[in-house]
């Protein structure tokens, strides 16, 4: 079908009136923005964040959307922490690791606009005049541009409506990249999941010492030293941040703790701590973890005298199963965690004194544990 110049025209100055939404009503936004000194200020994220989103944001309360922001200068760099809360969905963090607090503002604004507008410019904004943070991945922002009138004469130049064309063709496009990201399950903080400039996307090791206190192994309760490794991912955007924990812990009785008079008992230990979630509590700095744990060890047991005349050592397998809780703190690179377990014991002995016959200690069902732990990120 052929189409002449004039109409060609007339359908190019009116397509982006039929494809023109109908005016948003303003989003109502509560920031609750705290900072290292030297960071920029809720101002300023203000700023930015109105920069990016098409709509008027109103920060007056009560509110429909709560953003969240925590920013830490320590000898790392920069740690920035999010958390959004909108009505009837689920919250969404994120944490940062970046160079500057210029950046990390830039970064949060940026994973806040998303959450409030699927089209949020990704483009600098010059808030603060900076460039963007590195490593964010931007896709082409679209901008409406006025229609330009068409020539006097159309047929002298049949090449001017061509990049008209693409200009309509690239903006298709980009709204079908935001679309096929929404409908894969992007939403709002969500499309920033991949920002690269963040070193807390990967997995983190934790190492560092620990201290237990154990009943259930021996007659008495148990001061054991020992080391802990931990490897755990990132929040994710529902709370998702499953961890593991490798704790090995030795103790002997009299040495640390209280000895007992009859015997005296050695207790090594390897337990295995597996925390499928992490809960923040107050802050992003501390959080709450139910996990399962399983023990695996030896029970060694000496007579003393004067109950025995010979001294014979028993050694015995320790195995135990079940729940513990974590209570954990981060600043930056330093962590620090306490713990809580009951574990039935699925290794049940008595200890008994042959000659003459004396019982020195009979297993319990369940043992209790408590635990401190402190170290460093990896």
């Amino acid at each position: 079908m052929l189409i002449s110049a004039h109409r060609k025209w007339l359908l190019l100055v009116t397509l982006p009136c039929v494809w023109a939404r109908p005016a948003r009503a303003a989003d109502s936004v509560e920031i609750n923005y705290a900072a290292d000194a030297g960071c920029p200020d809720v101002a300023a994220f203000r700023e930015e964040l109105a920069a990016r989103v098409a709509h008027t944001l109103d920060f007056s309360s009560p509110a429909a959307h709560r953003i969240r922001v925590q920013i830490h200068v320590d000898s790392a760099g920069t740690r920035a922490d999010l958390r959004i809360e909108a009505e009837g969905r689920e919250p969404t963090t994120r944490q940062f690791q970046t160079a500057t607090c210029d950046e990390a503002v830039r970064a949060l604004a940026f994973v806040a606009a998303l959450a409030l507008d699927s089209e949020a410019a990704t483009a600098p904004t010059g808030a603060f005049g900076d460039v963007p943070a590195q490593g964010v991945a931007a896709p082409a922002q679209v901008t409406a541009a006025p229609a330009a009138s068409p020539p006097a004469n159309p047929q002298a130049n049949p090449r001017a409506t061509a990049p008209a064309a693409a200009d309509l063709a690239a903006s298709s496009e980009a709204a079908s990249r935001t679309s096929r990201a929404r409908r894969e399950g992007f939403s709002g903080a969500a499309a920033a999941a991949d920002f690269r400039a963040s070193r807390l996307e990967r997995a983190r090791i934790e190492l560092g010492p620990l201290a237990l206190v154990a009943w259930g192994p021996a007659k008495t309760a148990l001061f054991a030293g020992g080391v802990g490794i931990s490897l755990a991912r990132p929040p994710s955007f529902r709370g998702y941040s499953p961890s593991a924990t490798l704790s090995l812990a030795t103790a002997r009785t009299g040495v640390v703790g209280p000895a007992v008079s009859e015997a005296r008992f050695d207790w090594t230990s390897a337990e295995l701590d597996g925390c499928p979630v992490r809960v923040p509590i107050a802050s992003s700095a501390w959080s709450f973890s139910p996990c399962a744990a399983i023990q695996l060890g030896s029970v060694s047991v000496v007579g003393r005298a004067p109950f025995v005349s010979t001294p014979v050592s028993a050694s015995r397998l320790w195995a135990a199963v079940g729940v513990s809780t974590k209570l954990e703190f981060r600043r930056g690179a330093w962590f620090a965690d306490l713990g809580a377990g009951a574990l039935p014991v699925l290794t049940r002995y008595q200890f008994v004194f042959q000659v003459p016959r004396r019982d020195v200690y009979d297993t319990p069902w369940i043992g209790f544990f408590l635990h401190a732990r402190a170290g460093l990120s990896l």
